[in-house]
């Protein structure tokens, strides 16, 4: 039991060892030979005492194994470790500490560990310890330091400060590792990036070259400012004369470029010139000092070239076109002067300029192309002009404008040319606006754009043209310009002017006819509803006075036998006459000349919601007091008045949603009705089929006479929304008193 007891105790001695310091092992033996004083017993019999010592002896042994362990893993350990004291001299080391500093372990005892820092970084070992004193917690940084012979590297310390029981600081721990090796593969990859994104902006440069002659000045300045090479050499392929020259250097004598001129004779060695033997194989040629010289030998002698040098084959997509060659002096090899890493990513370079090259040429030929081009559009009706944007390339390409412009417009060649964006200058000023948006849309998208716009011509006449619009690019979707097709459609347009006044004459006299038979059919209505007051209803007034003297009567002599059936016919007399006052009513729609749209919906609305007892019934209207001709007013009010009559008749609803608003703007305006109602519902097509339902029918026929739109939704058991959109006209609309 007491075994188990000293051995829970001899976790602090684990923890103890933490500090790997034979001090502090033999502290914590010490403390536990005091945890286990046995405690005082009046019975200490020799057997008890004799069990306590074997104890303490066996706690010994196993202190001192666990300290030899112990010291041994830290002794050999991958990382060097320090303890040093509240001076941050060293107190101990282990091998490999000793080892990254360059010294004997106890020739490091007593040396300040701040000597072993190199002299710029001293400032932050001192920030750096002072926050572990005022932290108390595991803190990391990174330092340069120096060995004991003065060599440098990169390391990382993790380290805590120590205190005793009562808080006083006894010192640091410190665990050093060595990083130099991941500090120089950062270096080299934050370098390489720094390389490729150079690259890729001087390779966008290439394509942006507007002569050979400055695609080649910009190929040498870009591999001389971001490799490290003295000298850069261009050497460019002429089939034809079956030589090449040096086109661009950086670093060699400016005369070297006339005595780099070679024949590609198959009998050439890389020993005579190594830029025909690169250009004639494709192999790239390392040359060392005083064996393989970078030019031809009669070059090297008149400069005194000597040094490592490389040079590799530029291509194109369909060969080798040149060579570039770069040169270190004093250097004699060239997989040292050099990475191999660099000169893969110059020979991706390199033929990127190749390319570049040709895709110059290629824009040559097209210039040539297009001026035959240009012959053969000499007589074409339409104008076709190029306008070049980018400032680098207008030395190169000009801007075109082809010769039907003068036929067309009046203006000379010279003209057009001699002002930067003539032909938009010359876009009638209504139309300048919608013009340069469509041109900004070319510029962003690079599609092509149609559209019509007027032109003015030198005598001042107005010209309707329809054209084309396209954005001119390079291979990499960059802008350069626009070209424009133009077509005259003068005459078209005026040809669709006639037509268009035509049918706005047609238009007015249909709405004219139409307007006509609504108000007609308005005025039969009201001759309608004259006659059934005058006539039927005041019989079936008669009727109804008649039959309530009678009752009366009746009632006096036999005061509580009035008949049933004379009962029931006196309710239904007068039924009658509610029922045909409210039709003449309907029929003679007084509520809408005297409260105007808005007002006389509002008013429907409130008699039919009384009539049919629904409990809820919504109107929502922006019209103020906004009148319209009377034909439109009257067609919606009699859309909203069959649509409200269906709603009571047929859908069974306890909620009804009414919404009459103006939306649009002038030219495009219109009034629309919306009737919901959370009724039963029913199948579109059906009722539509079915002719007998006429107030669909009706709805519909109202909407349609005045060129509007009718659409209903509905399904079983979902309810009914009803729209009808009505076109308003100009003339339509009345201004308010």
């Amino acid at each position: 039991m007491r075994q188990n007891q000293a051995r829970s105790e001899y976790a602090a001695l684990s923890s103890a060892l933490g500090d790997f310091s034979t001090e502090a092992v033999e502290d914590a033996v010490v403390t536990s030979d005091v945890a286990f004083t046995p405690p005082h017993s009046e019975t200490n019999h020799d057997s008890e005492a004799e069990e306590r010592k074997d104890a303490l002896t066996r706690l010994h042994l196993e202190a001192e194994e666990l300290r030899t362990r112990y010291s041994e893993m830290v002794d050999f350990a991958p990382i060097g470790y320090f303890a040093l004291d509240s001076q941050e001299n060293i107190q101990e080391a282990n091998l490999m500490g000793a080892s990254l500093l360059g010294s004997d372990r106890m020739c490091l005892t007593g040396q300040a560990f701040s000597g072993f820092i190199a002299p710029p970084f001293q400032t932050e070992f001192q920030e750096y310890c002072a926050l572990l004193l005022s932290t108390g917690i595991k803190q990391t940084c990174e330092l340069r330091l120096l060995t004991a012979a003065g060599a440098a590297f990169e390391g990382q310390l993790e380290g805590i400060a120590v205190r005793s029981a009562n808080g006083k600081d006894q010192g640091f721990r410190i665990a050093l590792l060595d990083i130099t090796v991941r500090k120089q593969a950062q270096e080299a990859l934050q370098r390489r990036n720094t390389q490729i994104v150079l690259i890729d902006q001087h390779s966008a440069r290439l394509h942006r070259a507007s002569s050979p002659n400055q695609l080649y000045k910009f190929v040498v300045e870009a591999v001389a400012s971001v490799f490290p090479t003295d000298s850069v050499m261009l050497c460019i392929a002429n089939e034809e004369t079956h030589t090449i020259r040096a086109v661009a250097v950086h670093g060699f004598p400016h005369g070297i470029l006339k005595d780099t001129v070679r024949h590609l004779s198959e009998e050439e060695h890389p020993e005579e010139d190594v830029h025909a033997f690169v250009w004639r194989t494709g192999q790239s040629v390392a040359s060392a000092d005083n064996r393989t010289p970078l030019h031809h030998r009669a070059t090297v002698e008149k400069y005194g070239l000597s040094g490592a040098s490389i040079v590799m084959p530029m291509r194109d997509r369909h060969g080798i076109v040149g060579t570039l060659g770069f040169l270190r002096p004093g250097l004699a090899d060239p997989s040292t002067a050099i990475p191999e890493e660099d000169v893969r990513l110059i020979s991706v370079f390199v033929n990127e300029a190749g390319i570049a090259l040709e895709n110059l040429r290629l824009y040559q030929q097209l210039r040539q192309r297009r001026e035959r081009l240009h012959n053969i559009l000499v007589n074409v009706p339409i104008v076709i002009w190029e306008v070049w944007e980018e400032e680098e390339i207008r030395a190169l390409r000009q801007d075109y404008v082809s010769d039907y412009m003068r036929t067309m417009l009046g203006y000379s060649i010279s003209e057009w040319l001699r002002n930067r964006d003539f032909w938009l200058r010359i876009v009638h000023p209504e139309d300048r606006d919608d013009v340069r948006m469509v041109l900004e849309a070319v510029r962003q998208s690079g599609g092509p754009h149609d559209l019509c716009f007027r032109w003015i011509a030198k005598e001042g006449r107005e010209l309707w043209v329809e054209t084309r619009l396209t954005a001119i690019q390079d291979e990499g979707g960059a802008h350069l310009g626009v070209r424009g097709v133009a077509l005259d459609i003068t005459d078209r347009k005026n040809a669709e002017e006639k037509v268009r006044q035509l049918y706005q004459q047609l238009l007015k006299q249909q709405r004219l006819i139409t307007h006509g038979f609504l108000n007609r059919l308005e005025e039969e209505r009201r001759t309608v509803a004259v006659q059934l007051h005058d006539g039927l209803v005041q019989y079936v007034m008669a009727a109804q006075a008649f039959l309530d003297t009678y009752a009366d009567k009746y009632r006096l002599a036999l005061p509580d036998s009035l008949p049933g059936e004379l009962r029931k016919g006196l309710e239904h007399l007068t039924q009658a006459v509610l029922e045909a006052r409210r039709m003449v009513n309907s029929l003679q729609s007084l509520a809408l000349d005297d409260l105007g749209l808005a007002g006389a919906l509002e008013q429907l609305v409130s008699e039919e919601k009384q009539r049919a007892g629904w409990p809820q019934a919504d109107f929502e209207v922006n019209l103020s007091e906004q009148r319209y001709d009377v034909a439109l007013e009257t067609a919606v009010y009699r859309v909203a008045q069959e649509a409200l009559s269906n709603v009571r008749k047929h859908a069974g609803a306890h909620r009804v949603q009414i919404v009459l608003r103006s939306e649009g703007e002038a030219g495009n305006a219109h009034l629309t009705l919306e009737v919901r109602d959370w009724g039963r519902g029913f199948l579109v097509q059906e009722k539509r089929r079915d002719y007998a339902h006429l107030g669909l029918h009706s709805m519909e026929e109202h909407v349609n006479l005045l060129q509007g739109r009718f659409e209903i939704e509905s399904s079983p058991g979902m309810g009914t929304q009803m729209r009808a959109s009505f076109p308003i006209h100009r003339e339509e609309a009345v201004p308010e008193p």
